[in-house]
């Protein structure tokens, strides 16, 4: 092999391999950001509650089920009320791998500036106090949202029948 031809493919091979470590770091940068976010924004302390709630969900529905069924053996009590426990654990064990799916998908639709840029907004007392919030407000939310949901369902409910009505027969019309 000529040796321009072999210096051509040492140039190639160094400027390739040092951009693929600019993006290494760059992207070990931006999942330090999106940790970060995870962390500050309390994005972290909402993964946590939902799977407590999904654990509990979860116990109950396979108590629920074990119990409808005649040839699973009595289980005593306590084990029913340690499950959810055992879940959460189970749950709490694997966080970190959630948060792992999870940052690519922050990394592809934010930048590395933009994450810097959200981060610095939660680190200030705006942010704070938005996230020191969040919890109270979700549940306040939740339950304007089950009003606004039942509302719109009765309103829509009797739309559908009214709309039903010409295609309804009366039982006094079916002789």
């Amino acid at each position: 092999m000529e040796p321009t031809v072999r210096l051509a493919i040492a140039l190639t091979l160094t400027v390739l391999g040092s951009a693929a470590s600019g993006l290494e770091q760059a992207d070990e940068e931006a999942s330090r950001e999106v940790r970060k976010y995870i962390d500050c924004s309390g994005t972290r302390q909402t993964i946590n509650t939902y799977l407590q709630g999904l654990a509990s969900r979860l116990a109950e529905n396979f108590k629920t089920t074990m119990q409808k069924n005649e040839s699973y053996p009595k289980v005593p009590e306590q084990f029913w009320n340690d499950l959810p426990k055992v879940i959460a654990g189970e749950f709490n064990a694997h966080v970190d791998e959630l948060i792992d799916k999870l940052i690519p998908l922050y990394v592809k639709h934010f930048t590395l500036e933009e994450l810097k840029e959200i981060n610095r907004f939660y680190e200030r007392p705006g942010g704070v106090r938005l996230r020191e919030s969040e919890p109270a407000m979700m549940q306040e939310l939740s339950s304007v949202s089950a009003q606004w949901g039942q509302d719109v369902g009765r309103t829509l409910a009797g739309k559908i029948l009214l709309s039903l009505g010409a295609y309804l027969t009366k039982p006094e019309e079916k002789k």
